[in-house]
């Protein structure tokens, strides 16, 4: 076999080979990394916790009872609790002698901005015998409870003092409900509060010696 021959080009420089004077350009090489364990990660530093406060207990509402009498299925509670339980569309019509409000008159403007924003007013004056509960007449609020229970066509029948009237039906009517008829409870004493009307009689006719004073006692 015939050996191969490689000539080079006189004028051809070789890879590697430099010229007299010429610097090189080439970057000196990084040492190569030793091989090896990583440095251990530096730990982050802990984060301060403030302990915090338990929370105040919550104030829970008595219990409500439930008791079933034959067909029926007494709530013993706050009704407005009760309510909240009851499925929607579940009550065939509702009873009630609700709160009469018979404190002293809130401003009224108030209580409007209240059930017309959608919330119920809170009357701070002692009701009924002293009690904070009967201090003024429920609210919209209470009542789109009670409209949410009954059953399409239900019918509710509140009472209602005579002197807080208009503001029962109006709080019922923005609750979403209509009203369809009234009925009055009229009834007489039988003895006046505040006046003896055989006294009163004499003084204006004039009778100095009460003589229909008499005639009633003796009587």
């Amino acid at each position: 076999m015939s050996a191969k021959t490689v000539s080079k080009s006189p004028g051809r420089k070789s890879a590697g080979q430099k010229s007299a004077g010429q610097k090189s350009t080439r970057e000196p090489k990084k040492p190569a990394a030793k091989r090896g364990r990583k440095p251990a990660a530096k730990a982050a530093p802990a984060k301060k916790t403030t302990a915090k406060k338990p929370a105040a207990a919550k104030r829970k509402s008595p219990a409500i009872v439930v008791e079933q009498i034959g067909q029926c299925t007494l709530y013993r509670g706050d009704c407005r609790e009760v309510l909240q339980g009851l499925s929607e569309a579940s009550v065939h019509a509702a009873v009630c002698d609700p709160p009469y409000g018979l404190s002293s008159e809130p401003n009224m403007v108030e209580v409007l901005r209240h059930w017309l924003n959608g919330d119920d007013y809170k009357g701070t004056a002692k009701g009924f015998m002293g009690k904070s509960w009967d201090s003024f007449v429920p609210g919209p609020a209470t009542w789109r409870e009670v409209e949410r229970c009954l059953k399409p066509g239900g019918h509710l029948a509140a009472f209602a003092g005579s002197r807080t009237y208009d503001l029962m039906t109006m709080a019922i009517r923005l609750s979403g409900m209509h009203l369809r008829d009234q009925a009055m409870w009229l009834y007489g004493s039988g003895f006046p509060k505040s006046l003896d009307v055989s006294k009163d009689i004499d003084k204006r006719g004039g009778y100095g010696g009460g003589v229909l004073a008499s005639r009633f006692k003796a009587i």
